[in-house]
């Protein structure tokens, strides 16, 4: 009985005496891989569908006629989430094959130009003695060289200069060259905990719960005892002004949207910065009737104090707790809320003169160098 036996040698493009021979064998009953379609199931947001809910002023008047502002931030989480589970659909993709560079410089052209090259190399070595043909060889490899250095240098001129005004995406940029985003993976799957290994998601949950909860008490236990009151390291604030909050405008609430960065992770409630800056001229106003009903009744909603909390690995042993760190996601509404309302705490603390000169941590146009600056004179 015969069998489908097809055979080549590779080459490697290294020095070496033999090249490496490949052998592929069509076992009976065995289905070659080609003839299988490649799919994956995506999740499709219709975003014109989306922004048609989201902009009609009718969806929002149960939201604006809610006083208390539990009810106000819950009406509108859920009529959010309804709109964007109505406006998404399922859908099979069949995934055909697509060159993906692992070199983010590398374009289709430099990539056919290494290939042109490399069927230079392979013809100079089958005509060793061929002078004119290594000449040529040496030029297309030198033009070759040329193009992929001119392009790394593009590249990462234009990423630098899109990252200079950010100091976090100067920090992204910073470790994506250094090549350290490898070392910044979520939890592991297995966790040792009192001497004993776990992988169950709700045990390493839990796992990771208790030990972020109690790392504050552990730390203040191991403190030595001082009879100094912190207040005295700071001078005596002689100003008596009452401080309220009072009610914002759509305006400062449409500003702080506008400010905002859409490239936060998604909070738990689904809904992305990026939709609510797309459509803050509708949702500047109602944002601004739900932070008011803070103001008024000095209450903040419960559903905004939950944030997803992902354990991020720092370095060594990945079964050990402590080698990771929690990073906290809130909601996009509750930044928003957030910045509104410290607009007004910060005018207030600065101008009153209450928050100390020493302070440099966050505080607008101060930073460690200012600190050290400080330290120096």
């Amino acid at each position: 009985m015969g069998r489908d036996i097809r055979s080549c040698t590779v080459d490697t493009k290294l020095l070496a005496d033999h090249l490496p021979i490949i052998g592929c064998i069509a076992l009976p009953g065995h289905k070659n891989s080609n003839n299988h379609e490649c799919t994956r199931t995506i999740t499709k947001l219709d975003r014109d569908q989306l922004y048609g809910k989201i902009n009609d002023p009718e969806n929002w008047l149960e939201v604006l006629a809610c006083d208390d502002p539990d009810q106000a931030f819950t009406k509108f989480t859920n009529s959010m989430q309804a709109f964007i589970a109505d406006s998404s659909c399922t859908q099979v993709k069949k995934q055909g094959k697509k060159r993906e560079f692992k070199k983010p410089w590398m374009t289709h052209k430099i990539f056919k130009l290494i290939q042109q090259r490399e069927s230079y190399k392979k013809k100079v070595k089958d005509e060793p003695f061929n002078g004119k043909l290594s000449n040529k060889f040496t030029k297309f490899k030198n033009m070759t060289a040329d193009a992929v250095k001119n392009a790394k240098t593009e590249y990462y001129k234009n990423e630098f200069e899109e990252a200079k005004s950010n100091t976090n995406e100067k920090w992204t940029f910073s470790n994506r060259i250094l090549n350290r985003n490898k070392n910044m993976s979520v939890a592991t799957s297995c966790l040792e905990v009192d001497g004993q290994k776990v992988s169950s998601p709700t045990e390493i949950s839990e796992s990771f719960n208790n030990f972020f909860s109690n790392i504050g008490s552990g730390l203040a236990e191991k403190l030595p005892a001082t009879n100094t009151d912190p207040l005295s390291y700071f001078s005596r604030c002689t100003h008596n002004e009452h401080f309220d909050f009072l009610e914002v405008s759509s305006e400062i609430t449409d500003e702080v949207i506008k400010n905002s960065t859409s490239k936060k992770a998604v909070g738990y409630d689904g809904i992305s910065m990026a939709i609510i800056k797309d459509n803050r001229q509708t949702l500047s106003p109602v944002l601004t009737h739900m932070i008011n009903t803070i103001i008024r009744t000095s209450k903040f909603p419960d559903s905004q104090k939950i944030a997803r909390v992902r354990p991020l690995f720092k370095k060594g042993d990945k079964l050990d707790r402590i080698n990771y760190r929690p990073i906290s996601i809130l909601t996009a509404i509750s930044k928003i809320t957030e910045k509104v309302l410290a607009i007004q705490l910060r005018f207030y603390l600065e101008n009153s003169s209450i928050l100390s000169d020493c302070q440099f941590g966050f505080q607008e146009k101060r930073n460690t160098t200012s600190a050290i600056s400080r330290l120096m004179e």
